[in-house]
């Protein structure tokens, strides 16, 4: 799938191997984390603004997911790297998820206010690479399992005393934080929507059939999550935490995902690349722009609160979404931060799947 002719005007036409669809899907995760980050949503605001807050929630399991996609295309897609190149393979993923920790512990010490997932996309990763070879049907039951034990497993760390002693030591209380404890996002929730990424991955991201498989059992995901809600309870919101929120949550960022893969092999005569350029730039450097968001965060942070501030919004979304169109369009088809993680992750230019996070 490459971008229209029509729109090379707007944006860099998309290097070979890469969906555009995906990084469109990306740079619409990054507009709605700014608007959960910066957005002055409160009780009394207008119902539609509630219902965008609503669904910026799905951010974090659309990024997580899409790092899922790209790992498994990174893997070899729909037909896995042959058993001889599995042990590069998988070397090159754990080298790309040590630097994503790193990063993401190094974003934490800013006190940005930003609950930080970058290094639990790593740690993910790193947990996703024990299963990543399984057939489908196999990961399809790995999801299932971590989708239901992971509020089960949060609570129990938290229940049991394991979070409190572990908070002792900042060492063992990271860990902790990352495997079980939170307290907005843990290992065993972040793999069930890496599994779901790669499962699709499996199933030929690129095939006009996997682009209606999304589009009808994202829906179908999302009631699924309802009804579980009914039966045990608990609450459906996409950012409770719970199984049934959890399901929604994947099942919105299934809807989109299909949805774009369609659309753009549908191509609209070329109007949605035009109108969408820049976001879909943004989509292809998020591990840059997120970090730059966390950097202003944590320094006008200190001058006003940026946490519910309409100016701020609007100002770090102009910035980000036109100078990734810039970076794009006239210096290198990669950002800076996700050249260096390909770097670190020893890559070689001639294995670039061209996917990344």
């Amino acid at each position: 799938m490459s971008v229209p002719a029509a729109a090379s005007a707007a944006i860099p036409t998309s290097p070979p191997g890469r969906i555009p669809a995906l990084d469109l899907a990306r740079g619409i995760a990054i507009l709605g984390m700014f608007f959960a980050h910066a957005a002055p949503v409160a009780a009394e605001s207008p119902l539609a603004l509630k219902a965008l807050a609503a669904g910026a929630q799905v951010t974090a399991p659309l990024f997580v997911m899409l790092a899922g996609v790209s790992i498994g295309l990174m893997s070899g897609g729909a037909t896995p790297v042959s058993r001889g190149r599995r042990a590069g393979t998988i070397a090159q993923l754990a080298r790309r998820a040590g630097a994503l920790i790193l990063i993401g512990l190094v974003l934490w010490q800013l006190n940005s206010r930003i609950a930080i997932v970058i290094d639990y996309i790593g740690i993910t990763t790193l947990l996703l690479l024990l299963v990543l070879f399984l057939p489908r049907l196999w990961l399809v039951a790995v999801a299932a399992a971590a989708v239901v034990a992971s509020p089960m497993l949060h609570e129990w760390s938290l229940a049991s005393g394991l979070a409190a002693e572990a908070a002792a030591n900042p060492v063992t209380a990271k860990i902790v934080s990352w495997l079980f404890a939170g307290p907005s996002y843990w290992a065993p929730m972040f793999l069930f929507f890496a599994l779901s990424g790669l499962i699709l991955a499996r199933s030929d991201v690129r095939r006009p059939a996997t682009a209606r498989w999304c589009m009808l059992s994202g829906p179908g995901l999302a009631l699924l999550g309802a009804a579980c809600a009914v039966l045990t309870a608990d609450s459906a919101h996409p950012g409770s935490n719970s199984t049934a929120g959890n399901l929604v949550a994947i099942g919105c960022a299934t809807s989109v995902i299909g949805f774009l893969l369609w659309i753009y092999r549908r191509q609209v005569g070329g109007y949605l690349p035009r109108m969408l350029g820049p976001v879909e730039a943004a989509g292809r450097m998020p591990l840059t722009i997120y970090t730059l968001q966390v950097f202003l965060f944590a320094g006008f942070g200190r001058l006003f609160d940026v946490t519910n501030s309409w100016p701020f919004l609007i100002g770090i979304t102009i910035v980000s979404l036109v100078g990734a169109w810039a970076w794009m369009r006239f210096v290198a088809s990669q950002g800076p931060l996700e050249r260096v993680v390909s770097w670190a992750s020893g890559r070689s230019k001639s294995t670039r799947q061209l996917a990344r996070l």
